[in-house]
C-alpha cells in the first residue's frame, strides 16, 4: 500500500526500511518531531487562552492534513505488533507537551499541583483521542467543548504560585 501510494516499487521501500515495523517506526519519530516542534511553539504563548485557542486550530488542521491519521495508525496498533520505539516516541511527546504546560503556566502564576509528566500524559491522551474524533467527523462543537473542559481540568491542577 505505502508504495503503490508514493509511486514506487514494492523492492525499494523493502531496500529501504526492511520490515513493517521499522517503516512504522520512522514514520513515528518523523511525525513525532514534526508534532512536538508544532505543538511547543503553540503552547509557548503568553497567556493559557491564548494556548488553548491555539492549541484547538493546531489539533483541528492536524486532524484535516492527515497528521492525527498517521499517528493514530503509528500508535493504535495491537502491543505484540507495536515496535517498542514507536511506544518510545509516543511517551516522548507526552513529556514534551507536560514541560511545556508546566512552563505555560508557571509563566501565568500557577504551580502544577502534579508532574509536569502526569500533565503530558493527560494532554496527549485528549490529543489523541479528541483528534482520531476529529478524524472520524464527530460535532465539532462538541469536541472543542471537551477539549475547554480537559483544559479547565489542567488548570484546576494548579495553585497560586505566590
Amino acid at each position: 500500500d505505502i508504495a503503490a501510494g508514493s509511486g514506487c516499487a514494492k523492492g525499494l521501500v523493502h531496500y529501504h526500511f526492511g520490515t513493517k515495523a521499522k517503516l512504522v517506526a520512522e514514520v513515528a519519530q518523523r511525525v513525532v518531531h514534526q508534532r512536538a516542534a508544532s505543538w511547543t511553539q503553540v503552547l509557548g504563548t503568553p497567556s493559557p487562552q491564548e494556548a488553548i485557542d491555539t492549541s484547538w486550530g493546531l489539533l483541528t488542521s492536524e486532524a484535516e492534513d492527515g497528521t492525527v491519521h498517521t499517528w493514530a495508525a503509528c500508535v493504535d496498533r495491537p502491543a505484540d505488533k507495536t515496535d517498542q520505539s514507536v511506544t518510545q516516541h509516543y511517551e516522548s511527546f507526552n513529556r514534551q507537551l507536560g514541560q511545556c504546560v508546566e512552563s505555560l503556566l508557571l509563566g501565568s502564576g500557577l504551580r502544577p499541583s502534579v508532574p509536569a509528566s502526569e500533565l503530558g500524559a493527560l494532554l496527549g491522551g485528549v490529543i489523541h483521542g479528541i483528534g482520531k474524533m476529529l478524524v472520524a467527523r464527530v460535532d465539532t462543537v462538541l469536541l472543542e467543548a471537551a477539549y475547554a473542559a480537559a483544559w479547565i481540568g489542567i488548570l484546576s491542577l494548579t495553585e497560586a504560585n505566590i
